[in-house]
């Protein structure tokens, strides 16, 4: 007899009486499944729509880098993130999963038919072909192309009722002076756009374009702590914001002021979410002696290592991780420092050295075999072979036996990443941060110039008298590469090496540090970002532009009056706000 599915409508024929409990299952059936339908609703749906770094090359764990910790970060407050993304992809060869048209392709990422409420656009000047062109003119076009590209992904997102938000460009390790002006000039672009955008730039960039050493997966690609770093550039309450139908940040441009008068608590402002890259900007005006903003957190330390990956089956798959730590990797640097002082190949002599200590299994005898042909050095270097192979012990013997076929990685001059042997494994560098105590930086006035104070006490003064003017201090911090730069009225005055995560930013009055400014200090225009700014940035906020890439706090400060714990306007694209303290007054000029 065959079998079917037997059918609530054949009910109320059989059983009259289950009309009613036929209608009831039905419509629990109906609830129940809409209702997990609608866990997370549609208007809460934000999709990743770029390409291989948005898709999450780079993240060993497999987590789908900055998308994956978005998710994470922003699944507690209700909202889903998918990832419509695809390596190697432009503005040209992403058009097409825009939206299908006649039968979709399979197994290609289209973004309409998932139905997003939200669309982060995350492509690159690197994938469109910047690197390509050899002529001014080349380069042009491809820019042209790029901004065109975007404009149009912006312009349809919005025609079928998705909100963009637009990713700035990013790092690259083959980038020259030329192309990192280009990205930076793209980044300027975007911003004058009326469309919110996130300054990725502004967590990975090493000063010159590239990805910052211990960030980078391979020259296109950040690592799990690149990614860690851009995720952190995204303002958390974006989305709420843009829900609520905040608009995008308009300069203001009226004539008031804030006035913090001697012994007035400062304005206060504690991010909700941790915070590595950032800057501050404020236009001051003081003449006494002291800080009239600070910033107070933990520093960081930065250790690195190296993760290995061996490759099996001969197919390029991604075998176990192993991790040697910066002891051995340092281990490996004198090697190679010795090798050299001897006059020997570095690379030859390094990979027979380390394939035999890598060996599986590894055994001394393996490494007094592969030694042989180090020549007239051999002897002498004799103490740091027995170094490098201690050293890498401990990495052999957690190998699976299958695994005798590695890509051998270890720590090259320098510190950078060498690999030898066979295809399909690899190494990457990887850094990891850890606390490493309290501290507060400072801007104000000292010895009669505004200076900014680092965490570990050195000052770096400008040549900026305070006096009766108006000064805009700016502090740009790279977590990543370690590095805070001071502007001041736009010019570099210099720079620090310090590594900070912040965790709350205090403006104006005596409790902002030990000994502030005595009388009053007039404030305007506080801007705080989760990224941080280069000089091309800053040389537009000093223009006017308000730069509103990963910006999280814009107070104009001309609030009507400005009373004690209670919030002070805040028109950037976020859902939190400066609190006020007593002794603060509204001017005018």
């Amino acid at each position: 007899m065959k079998s079917e599915i037997f059918p609530f409508a054949c009910l109320d024929r059989i059983f009259p009486r289950a009309r009613f409990v036929c209608g009831a299952l039905a419509l629990v059936t109906a609830f129940t499944a809409l209702h997990a339908q609608q866990a997370v609703p549609q208007s809460r749906r934000i999709a990743i729509f770029g390409s291989s770094v948005a898709s999450g090359t780079g993240d060993d764990t497999g987590k789908e880098g900055y998308a994956g910790k978005l998710r994470a970060m922003l699944s507690p407050r209700g909202w889903e993130v998918l990832n419509q993304s695809r390596g190697g992809d432009s503005t040209l060869t992403a058009a097409p999963r825009f939206d299908p048209v006649g039968d979709p392709q399979p197994n290609t990422k289209y973004l309409l038919p998932v139905n997003p409420a939200y669309v982060v656009i995350g492509l690159s000047l690197g994938n469109e072909g910047i690197k390509n062109e050899s002529t001014t003119e080349g380069r042009d076009r491809i820019f042209q192309q790029f901004q065109t590209g975007i404009r149009g992904f912006v312009d349809r997102s919005r025609a079928n009722r998705i909100v963009p938000i637009v990713a700035n460009c990013y790092a690259r390790a083959d980038f020259t002076e030329v192309e990192y002006a280009y990205t930076r000039r793209m980044n300027l672009l975007i911003n004058s756009w009326d469309v919110p955008s996130i300054n990725f730039l502004g967590a990975v960039d090493d000063g010159s374009g590239k990805w910052v050493k211990g960030f980078v997966h391979d020259a296109l690609h950040p690592n799990l702590a690149g990614h860690n770093e851009m995720v952190m550039t995204i303002v958390p309450s974006l989305f709420e914001a843009l829900e609520k139908g905040k608009p995008r940040p308009v300069k203001s441009s009226t004539t008031a002021f804030a006035r913090v008068t001697n012994g007035g608590a400062p304005l206060a402002f504690t991010p909700a979410e941790p915070m590595h890259p950032f800057a501050v900007a404020l236009s001051v005006r003081a003449q006494g002696e002291g800080p009239v903003l600070s910033v107070t957190g933990s520093t960081l330390s930065a250790s690195n290592y190296a993760l290995i990956t061996a490759a099996q089956g001969g197919q390029g798959a991604r075998g176990a991780a192993v991790v040697v730590q910066a002891p051995q990797l340092a281990a490996i640097n004198n090697f190679d420092s010795r090798l050299q002082a001897g006059g020997q190949s570095v690379a030859d002599a390094r990979t027979a050295l380390l394939r035999a200590a890598l060996s599986l299994p590894a055994s001394a005898a393996g490494m007094a075999s592969a030694s042989e042909g180090l020549g007239a050095a051999e002897q002498a270097l004799a103490s740091v072979r027995a170094e490098a192979f201690a050293a890498l012990q401990r990495t052999a013997d957690r190998l699976a036996p299958a695994q005798t076929q590695l890509v051998v990685a270890a720590a090259g001059r320098g510190g950078s990443l060498q690999t030898f042997g066979r295809a399909g494994g690899g190494a990457i560098e990887e850094t990891e941060f850890a606390s490493s105590g309290a501290f507060t930086s400072a801007i104000g006035v000292r010895n009669g110039v505004w200076s900014y104070t680092a965490a570990n006490g050195t000052v770096v003064p400008s040549t900026a008298r305070a006096d009766e003017s108006w000064h805009q201090v700016i502090v740009s911090h790279f977590t990543a590469r370690g590095e805070t730069l001071f502007f001041v009225d736009g010019k570099l005055a210099g720079r620090v090496a310090e590594r900070l995560a912040p965790q709350t930013f205090r403006v104006g009055g005596a409790t902002v540090a030990a000994g502030a400014v005595a009388g009053p200090v007039d404030l305007r225009d506080l801007m705080i970002y989760r990224s941080a700014l280069n000089e091309d940035e800053v040389a537009a906020i000093q223009g006017g532009i308000l730069f509103q890439s990963s910006l999280e706090i814009y107070a104009p400060l001309a609030d009507p009056r400005f009373d004690a714990g209670v919030t002070v306007e805040n028109r950037a694209q976020s859902m939190t706000f400066l609190t006020a303290g007593p002794g603060i007054v509204h001017m005018e000029r």
